[in-house]
């Protein structure tokens, strides 16, 4: 298993979590799922955010705390920009 971040575990008894695309590991059997947008898709084509996982059930969902997508876009404000 990789992630980045730390990875955190959530314990679910018949219950339900909302969990970020970029955020999700991963997740154990008695766990049922969709996937869905959030928002308009405006903001979800310009932005790339606004898809989730919305798990119901019992069991663990594993999640890293740091969305790599995030991190990225954070970092390219630092980087040089050759404009030849």
């Amino acid at each position: 298993m990789s992630f980045f971040g730390t990875l955190e575990t959530v314990e679910l008894n018949d219950e339900s979590l909302i969990v970020d695309n970029g955020n999700l590991v991963g997740f154990t059997e008695g766990l049922s799922y969709s996937l869905r947008r959030i928002g308009r898709l405006k903001s979800s084509l310009l932005g790339g955010e606004g898809v989730v996982y919305e798990f119901k059930g019992t069991g663990k969902v594993y999640i890293q705390t740091r969305n790599m997508d995030s991190f990225a876009d954070f970092l390219m404000k630092y980087l040089p920009i050759d404009k030849k």
